[in-house]
């Protein structure tokens, strides 16, 4: 019993953890199931708009709308894919990526040069017998961890972005037009104060994740570093052109 107890949440946190593909959409869906709960319970529940509606009907859906929100938004991957040029994110993560690096130093186009990298050397080390496999998998993590704080900041926006127009409706609507849109079973108090640890969030994975080139830190300092290792190994290692179409 213990051991399949034990088995359980070994699974569980395998499908939460920030590491691995799976792992990132797990906990992603986790952070915006949670806190889609509890915003549904200080805004949604409480407007008399839904009052005959039932409280597990409006929490399943405001999940879904905030779900299918993320997917709409991340399912280009952003930081992969994104111009650097217009989106902070997207420049912290290509800032020192190997390709461009191979790119530049051989004269190659950005694709050429992707190729040769992904194909020819760095997807070679997911064997777990290569001796540089251990960097392929701090190199993944590292990128999955960028992927979970921009998920975060970006839902936390959204999050704001709905929350804040709402109390200003209920104050103005109330105050000025002796409208009631919220029932009173939630204070005014608690919403400031879901507000408030959003913004907290918001701010201190911001604070904490810069993503200023001549600044990094956090998860965008860490993707760096690694990639800067994998510079080097590029310098030390791949001379010419020929190394680049026949490694050693």
């Amino acid at each position: 019993m213990k051991d399949n107890a034990g088995s359980f949440w070994a699974e569980v946190i395998k499908r939460v953890s920030p590491y691995s593909k799976r792992g990132l959409e797990g906990l992603t869906i986790l952070v915006i199931l949670i806190f889609s709960l509890v915003f549904s319970h200080i805004f949604i529940i409480s407007l008399n708009l839904f009052r005959n509606c039932p409280n597990w009907l409006l929490y399943l859906g405001v999940f879904a709308i905030f779900y299918l929100l993320i997917v709409l938004i991340f399912s280009s991957d952003i930081l992969y894919y994104g111009d650097p040029k217009n989106n902070e994110y997207s420049k912290a993560f290509q800032l020192h990526w190997p390709s461009k690096h191979i790119a530049q130093r051989f004269n190659l186009p950005q694709d050429k040069a992707s190729y040769y990298w992904f194909e020819k050397f760095f997807n070679t080390w997911r064997d777990p017998s290569h001796q540089r496999h251990s960097q392929w998998e701090r190199t993944l993590r590292r990128g999955y961890a960028c992927r979970l704080v921009y998920h975060c900041i970006k839902f936390f926006e959204i999050l704001l972005w709905i929350s804040i127009p709402l109390i200003l409706l209920q104050e103005i609507l109330s105050k000025r037009f002796q409208i009631e849109v919220f029932l009173s079973n939630i204070s005014l108090g608690w919403k400031i104060f879901f507000i408030m640890i959003v913004i907290l969030l918001y701010v201190s994975m911001r604070a904490t994740n810069r993503t200023s080139p001549e600044k990094l830190t956090g998860v965008w300092r860490r993707y760096t570093e690694i990639n800067k290792m994998h510079i080097q190994w590029i310098d030390e290692n791949i001379k010419s052109f020929e190394d680049l179409e026949n490694p050693k």
